[in-house]
């Protein structure tokens, strides 16, 4: 079982990253597409009930080792409705990021009011200065390898967490990653990664792994969450 998002190529034509038709400018900007529920089956409960897409244009160095450079998307998976997302998760924003100072102490003691540790998985940390509005706070793994070269073609996964909840899984993915799953698909396979995982659980169901394929009659990409495993959530 997985939960699928085709999404049409971003390429204009060929496979060169002079070829994207997204912006790049202005810098350290966010384009978010719609959001798009999640069907869900009567064979598997998933814990995510819609996924959000964004375009991010980055181009100032930011993150670990200034790695989070060039523009990526990131796939929002979120166990909280919309309407939670929207009302609940507001802040007063300076740029990406939510304003301490404007958005108030009760509000964003929620953004930093952080999961039990076992929710997410060991070596992971707090990007305290990564509150944005109506996403939450975004913790990294602190055994991924942050330079350039590997976040160009490997996900960083994300757990986002909120008013003490774990609120969405996240991939950011540069367009190197999409070229190399055109690659792959000439030998008609695909990317494929793991999904960190917690200690413990706070959801039923949690996947262990994540793909990338290119549909190269269709020009479609499809990224996706797999091997979802049934856990006892702690609660």
């Amino acid at each position: 079982m997985a939960v699928e998002l085709e999404m049409p190529s971003p390429f204009h034509d060929g496979q060169l990253l002079s070829d994207s038709i997204l912006p790049v400018l202005p810098h350290s900007s966010i384009y978010r597409f719609q959001y798009l529920d999640i069907d869900q089956s009567d064979e598997l409960d998933v814990p995510f009930q819609y996924v959000e897409v964004d375009w991010n244009t980055e181009g100032l160095p930011r993150g670990p080792n200034g790695s989070f450079i060039n523009p990526h998307f990131d796939f929002h998976f979120y166990t909280k409705s919309q309407a939670f997302v929207e009302q609940e998760m507001q802040c007063v924003t300076v740029g990406k990021t939510c304003d301490g100072l404007k958005t108030g102490y009760e509000q964003m003691r929620r953004f930093l009011h952080l999961p039990p540790s076992s929710y997410v998985p060991a070596d992971y940390f707090p990007d305290s200065g990564s509150a944005i509005a109506q996403m939450g706070l975004h913790n990294l793994n602190g055994q991924f390898q942050y330079s350039i070269e590997h976040v160009n073609h490997n996900p960083v996964i994300i757990y986002g967490s909120f008013d003490g909840e774990i609120v969405f899984l996240e991939a950011s993915l540069t367009l190197y990653a999409f070229q190399d799953a055109m690659m792959a698909a000439k030998s008609k396979d695909q990317l494929r990664w793991a999904v960190p995982q917690p200690a413990r659980y706070a959801y039923a169901w949690w996947p262990k792994a994540m793909t990338l394929s290119y549909d190269s009659e269709r020009e479609v990409f499809t990224f996706a969450l797999t091997d979802f495993d049934q856990h006892q959530p702690l609660l």
